[in-house]
C-alpha cells in the first residue's frame, strides 16, 4: 500500500424528497416514544440476548445509584432541601418504573423546580447505542454500493477526499506494525505530530508530538524522540493496532483562551429533515480537559463545552461533561478566565454549511455528530459519528430533545420505522 487507499465507491445521487407523513402518535413524550419502541426492537433479538441486555441493564442502573446518590444527594440537598431519602426515591423510581438511566436525575439537573416532569421528553443513551437508532439508520438506502464506515478514521478521510470536503489527510499509518507512508515528502513529517487510532472513540490512545528541532520531537512525557523512536514507540504501544499520524493542528487564533494545549472541535449534530434533506439542529464549542494535563481539573470531568447558536454563532455559558458538575455553570472560561458567554464562534456560516454538506453526500444515516476543527485557515473536518451523544447535549441545551427541533424530526422518523414495522407484520 503506497497511499491513502480510497473506496471505489461513489456518491449516489440525491435521494428523492418524500411527502410529510401524517403522525398518528398523538401527544407521546419524544423519550416515551423512544423507549417503547427500543422495547420492541429488543423483542426481535433472541430471549437469551434479551434478557441479558435487561438484567444488565438493571444491575447497571443499580450500581449508578449507588454510586452517585451517596456523593451527590448531600450537595443537592444542600442546594435544593431536597431531603436525601426523596432523592433515592427518585433515583428509584427513574431506574425501575420508567427504564430510565438514573445519572440523568443529577446531570441533567432534574432535581431543579418543574425539571421532572419534562423526564419523558429526554432522548437516552440506552436508545441510542441499543437498537433503535440503528433501526432509524436502516430506513435510509446506502448513500453508495454499501454504507460508509464513519467509525474507522481512515475510510472516513478517504470519504471526504473522494468528496472533496476540507480534512485533515495523514501523513503515515501504523498498520500491523509496518509503516505506510502517505506524504510524497518526508519534510511534511518536520512538524508537530499528532497520533491517534484508526477506530476508537474520542481521546482515547492520542498522542502528541512537539518538534524540537529537525526531525526531533518532544513527547508529552517529556522525552525527545527521532522520528524512527516515534514509530518504534507506536508499533510498542499499540502492538497490532492500526495508528494514524497526522499534522497537528492549531486553532484559530479568535479561539484564544479557551483551551491550552488541546485542539478545540465543534460537535454539530445533523438530521435529516421531512423531506430528507440535511439540517443543523444542534452545535456546541467543546474544549477536552483530558488533553489539557496542565489544568488543575478535578476527575472526572473529561470535556467543557458551551452551546452555539445556530444563528449567529455565540457561545452560551460553558459546563462540564459529568453528574458531579450538578449546577455549575461559567459565563467566563473556568480555568483560562476568559470571557464565553456571548463570544462568537469564528468561521461559523462556514462550519454550518460544512456539517450540513457532509451529511448531504452520507444520507444513509438520520442523524450524524460531526466533529469539526476551526484552523487558521478555516473548517476541517476530523470525523463523523452515527451514534453521538444525547445526555450531554440536553445538559448543556438545558432542554430535552422532545423540546427541541432534533425531537420533532426524531418523531418524525420514528413514525417512519412504526410505518415499515406495521408493513412487515402485514406482509408476515
Amino acid at each position: 500500500m503506497n497511499g491513502l487507499a480510497l473506496p471505489s465507491h461513489r456518491v449516489a445521487a440525491p435521494a428523492p424528497l418524500s411527502s410529510p407523513i401524517d403522525n398518528h402518535l398523538g401527544d407521546v413524550p419524544l423519550g416515551l416514544l423512544a423507549r417503547r419502541l427500543e422495547a420492541r426492537a429488543l423483542r426481535r433479538l433472541p430471549w437469551p440476548d434479551r434478557l441479558r441486555r435487561i438484567l444488565g441493564i438493571r444491575l447497571l442502573d443499580a450500581l449508578r445509584i449507588a454510586w452517585y446518590a451517596p456523593r451527590l444527594a448531600p450537595q443537592v440537598r444542600a442546594q435544593t432541601g431536597i431531603s436525601v431519602a426523596r432523592q433515592f426515591a427518585v433515583l428509584l423510581r427513574l431506574a425501575f418504573g420508567k427504564g430510565i438511566d438514573p445519572s440523568i436525575y443529577y446531570l441533567e439537573e432534574l432535581y431543579k423546580p418543574g425539571a421532572l416532569d419534562a423526564v419523558d421528553q429526554y432522548f437516552l443513551r440506552r436508545e441510542v447505542k441499543g437498537k433503535l437508532l440503528r433501526h432509524l439508520h436502516r430506513l435510509q438506502p446506502p448513500a453508495a454500493e454499501r454504507r460508509i464506515n464513519l467509525g474507522d478514521k481512515l475510510q472516513f478521510l478517504a470519504w471526504c477526499a473522494r468528496t472533496s470536503l476540507p480534512h485533515a489527510a495523514p501523513l503515515m499509518l501504523i498498520e500491523d506494525g509496518r509503516v505506510v507512508w502517505q506524504s510524497g515528502n518526508l519534510l511534511d513529517l518536520d512538524q508537530d505530530l499528532f497520533a491517534k487510532p484508526r477506530v476508537g472513540r474520542g481521546a482515547r490512545g492520542v498522542q502528541l508530538y512537539r518538534r524540537i528541532s529537525a526531525f526531533r520531537y518532544e513527547a508529552e512525557d517529556g522525552r525527545h524522540l527521532t522520528l524512527g523512536q516515534i514509530v518504534s514507540d507506536l508499533i510498542r504501544r499499540f502492538d497490532v493496532g492500526n495508528v494514524m499520524v497526522l499534522p497537528r493542528l492549531h486553532n484559530h487564533p479568535e479561539l484564544e483562551g479557551l483551551a491550552g494545549r488541546s485542539l478545540i472541535t465543534i460537535r454539530a449534530v445533523t438530521c435529516l429533515d421531512e423531506r430528507q434533506q440535511p439540517e443543523l439542529v444542534l452545535a456546541y464549542l467543546r474544549v477536552l480537559t483530558k488533553l489539557e494535563p496542565d489544568w488543575p481539573v478535578k476527575k472526572p470531568i473529561a470535556e467543557y463545552a458551551s452551546v452555539i447558536d445556530l444563528e449567529d454563532g455565540r457561545l452560551s455559558a460553558i459546563t462540564g461533561d459529568q453528574p458531579e458538575c450538578l449546577s455549575d455553570w461559567y459565563d467566563r472560561h473556568p480555568v483560562t478566565g476568559v470571557a464565553v458567554k456571548g463570544r462568537v464562534v469564528p468561521c461559523w456560516p462556514a462550519v454550518a454549511a460544512l456539517a450540513e454538506r457532509a451529511h448531504r453526500v452520507t444520507r444513509d444515516r438520520i442523524l450524524v455528530g460531526w466533529d469539526i476543527a476551526i484552523t487558521p485557515s478555516g473548517p476541517l473536518l476530523l470525523e463523523g459519528n452515527s451514534y453521538p451523544d444525547v445526555h450531554y447535549p440536553q445538559r448543556i441545551y438545558r432542554q430535552p430533545y422532545g423540546e427541541m427541533r432534533i425531537g420533532a424530526l426524531l418523531r418524525h422518523h420514528m413514525e417512519r420505522l412504526e410505518r415499515k414495522w406495521a408493513e412487515e407484520k402485514r406482509s408476515a
